[in-house]
């Protein structure tokens, strides 16, 4: 559920690309929208947003309550943020692509004085940030990634409070955080504040006063009301109480940081701060924290019946209207009947027309000969020339006959001669 904006230019609209995006005062309680809000423009300025449970109770997403691509982190402000869980994203995460070469990579982008706890790491990208004065359990700066070898070499962190601090290394290792990192505590000094990077040399005795935060546990022990983890069938619930600032007591306050020229305080907030003032999300019309709570629906126990109708009085119809009186027509002498046999007598005889004298065509002199132009062609003959003589045609064949004349009867063969008789000679019987 999102509740906003309040004070929102030019518009609460995920991924909307203008050059200037202001996104101040909102609560998102619960959204599954994988992440909160996707800026797409530089410049930005993002405060005092409330966001719990982004995700809820989603699977694990590449995604972020602040999720900055590379042309949204130039000169681009995240403060005073509460980014709380349970969340299977990202609180913020500065980004990069993976064909992103170095000088292309997202810069200056400043991330200060934020709350982030029961996340996802929030991851650094890029180079030349400014990371200082925030709360949180784990943040991971990536030194080398895909086709960029050396990255948050000129990025600036100090003064944070996350018990898991430290540095993707191109090879999959963590070590040290990269660029000028002091005066952060977290569970090892040595890699949240190495002395031997290109910061401003930290005093003995102030480094002396930093803090060994082993877990969330231990960071919550030195505030006031911190946020503790819930099962994720039982989500916190409004009004939210939390109170990230340090106790009077607190490891979180350095004695001696003013005395060298440095801050006096680690974390989002010093424990002097006004709680309302630091409280994030919707706020009243009179600048009342509104502690996370959605505004009030006001549900009425009886349904709603409609309000009974007034009784009709029924008017009595007014009488038909008369229909208009004409005036009478002049009375108009009766037809006859025309008759068929004999033509209507007219009133006056016909005037007869004037004869005219014939007329005698007059002769019409015959038109001058046009002379011949000497630009015109010659005039064609009349007669058209003489055909040559047709060519005689071929003697015609003769005819052929239509059916072969008949065959004679072939000659009839001789007739046979009886034979004698046989005589038997005597001798033999």
């Amino acid at each position: 559920m999102g509740i906003g904006p309040q004070h929102t230019a030019p518009g609460f609209n995920h991924g909307a690309r203008f050059w200037l995006q202001v996104f101040v005062r909102n609560t998102l309680l619960y959204n599954g929208d994988e992440g909160g809000y996707k800026p797409a423009s530089s410049h930005g300025f993002f405060a005092d947003n409330l966001m719990v449970g982004c995700n809820y109770l989603g699977p694990w997403r590449d995604n972020a309550g602040f999720h900055v691509m590379i042309p949204s982190q130039n000169h681009s402000h995240f403060v005073r943020n509460w980014i709380l869980g349970p969340s299977t994203v990202r609180p913020i995460r500065l980004d990069t692509a993976k064909y992103t070469l170095y000088k292309e990579s997202g810069r200056n982008c400043t991330v200060r004085h934020n709350v982030f706890l029961g996340t996802e790491p929030m991851v650094v990208k890029g180079d030349a940030h400014v990371i200082e004065h925030n709360t949180g359990d784990e943040m991971d700066f990536v030194s080398g990634w895909a086709s960029i070898a050396s990255m948050n070499v000129l990025t600036v962190t100090r003064y944070n409070v996350v018990p898991l601090m430290s540095s993707r290394q191109q090879q999959g290792s963590f070590g040290a955080l990269p660029g000028h990192a002091s005066l952060n505590a977290c569970s090892n000094r040595n890699k949240c504040s190495p002395r031997s990077n290109g910061a401003p040399p930290t005093p003995n005795a102030l480094y002396d006063e930093l803090p060994t935060v082993s877990d969330a546990g231990a960071l919550c022990a030195e505030l006031h009301r911190c946020w503790t983890d819930a099962p994720r069938s039982l989500p916190h619930k409004p009004p939210f109480d939390w109170d990230f600032r340090p106790t009077p007591t607190s490891r979180l306050v350095l004695p001696s940081g003013l005395q060298f020229g440095f801050e006096d305080y680690l974390g989002a907030y010093r424990h002097t701060d006004s709680l309302d003032s630091i409280r994030p999300g919707r706020r009243a019309a009179d600048g009342t924290p509104l502690l996370g709570t959605p505004p009030p629906f006001v549900v009425d126990p009886q349904p709603l019946s409609p309000p009974p109708m007034p009784p009709r009085t029924l008017e009595p119809l007014p009488p038909p209207l008369a229909p208009p009186l004409l005036a009478p027509s002049p009375q108009l002498p009766p037809l006859s009947p025309p008759s068929l046999l004999a033509p209507p007598q007219l009133a006056t005889p016909p005037l007869p027309l004037p004869l005219l004298p014939p007329l005698s065509p007059s002769p019409s002199p015959p038109p001058p000969p046009l002379a011949p132009s000497p630009l015109a062609p010659p005039p064609l003959p009349l007669a058209p020339p003489p055909l040559a003589p047709p060519l005689p045609l071929p003697p015609l064949l003769p005819p052929l006959p239509l059916a072969p004349p008949p065959l004679a009867p072939p000659p009839l063969p001789p007739p046979l001669l009886p034979l004698p008789p046989l005589q038997t000679p005597s001798c033999c019987f």
